[in-house]
């Protein structure tokens, strides 16, 4: 980033995640199985609304990383500091419940938590596939680049046909995470290397403005009436990072952000850098998911309150405030210093695919 756009760029960062955190407040809390579609409360909508960010989320991060590193390099540094803080969570909580007697300790689970990003690869959730997209970066920027911009664009309608086209109007699931994160990469670069007429805050801002409405009524209606057209999921339009919707919003969120004129603001950087590792404290493992959602905070408990809404927005502040202070600490008292000493080896600094 830097300059100008800096801050713009970090205050989407901290967006996206505080909406993360919403959907996961959502899906993983129970909440979802209190919902009766034969009578449909304001309680019920606004929840499903509260919650229906998190794919958007992930693909505004992939366009953010596909615009800032088409034209730059990856290094061994870069992919081993996100491996390691992916690592560490997973082993901190997993003994920190085996310890508290919150999860009973295993073999079988101490292996899994060992192998815990090539597991995440298997299931396709989002940091395993997310470092096989960083050692792709230097492949698909070599490939960005050789192609001419009519190449490039018959490559994104390609994807976009069959990932969104097919997943969204035809019964059929064509979804590979790491297949569609490289696709988003992608569409990133290509809003970085050939800047369009309509990449500015007044387009992005009716862009945004209507897919967002017409997301909120999709599912507003999906819930109902949609049981009797057959629909099973009422974020059928957003419920998965390729689904139509959730595209058009993601690329318009993100052309408004991009284009905003903030200046620059102190802290605000520091803030967003603890990106991954508020996702990996807060979305840890099935056990942090029950010991947040509905053991502390109980969610379901709070289904039939009338202060549902201002509840679930003070839960979600208050996750992401904690996660930020404890991610701040590792990286000032482990990464830092770790690093420092790493730093002298010629290897950490080499550039991948070169």
């Amino acid at each position: 980033g830097g300059g100008k756009r800096s801050s713009n760029i970090e205050l989407l960062r901290i967006l996206m995640m505080l909406s993360i955190i919403a959907h996961h407040f959502v899906v993983n809390s129970g909440i979802t199985e209190l919902y009766d579609f034969s009578h449909v409360t304001p309680n019920m909508i606004l929840i499903q609304l509260f919650g229906m960010w998190g794919k958007t989320g992930i693909n505004v991060f992939t366009l953010i990383t596909g615009y800032f590193m088409i034209q730059k390099d990856v290094t061994w540094k870069k992919i081993l500091r996100m491996y390691l803080e992916i690592k560490f969570y997973v082993f901190l909580f997993y003994i920190l419940f085996a310890l508290t007697g919150y999860e009973a300790f295993t073999v079988r689970q101490l292996a899994k938590t060992t192998l815990s990003v090539a597991v995440e690869l298997g299931k396709q959730y989002y940091g395993g596939c997310v470092i096989v997209l960083y050692f792709l970066i230097p492949f698909l920027n070599i490939w960005a680049r050789s192609l001419s911009k009519t190449q490039y664009q018959k490559l994104l309608a390609l994807g976009l046909v069959y990932f969104t086209g097919v997943s969204t109007f035809l019964p059929v699931n064509v979804f590979s995470l790491t297949g569609w994160l490289a696709l988003c990469y992608l569409i990133g670069g290509y809003i970085r290397m050939y800047p369009m007429k309509w990449d500015n805050v007044k387009f992005g801002f009716a862009a945004m403005l209507l897919s967002i409405s017409v997301s909120v009524l999709s599912i507003i209606a999906i819930s109902r009436y949609g049981s009797k057209l057959g629909f099973t999921s009422y974020y059928y339009f957003v419920a998965d990072c390729q689904k139509l919707l959730a595209v058009i919003m993601s690329v318009s969120i993100f052309i408004f952000w991009k284009n905003l004129p903030i200046p620059y603001i102190k802290g605000v950087n520091a803030i967003a850098s603890t990106t991954l590792g508020v996702l990996y404290i807060h979305a840890n493992s099935d056990t942090m998911r029950r010991f947040l959602w509905k053991d502390l905070f109980d969610n379901m408990g709070h289904y039939h309150s009338p202060l549902l809404l201002p509840y679930a927005c003070g839960v979600v502040i208050i996750v992401y405030i904690v996660c930020v202070i404890l991610d701040l600490l590792r990286m000032k008292l482990i990464e830092k210093p770790l690093f420092a000493f790493l730093d002298r080896f010629q290897w950490i600094h080499k550039k991948l695919g070169k």
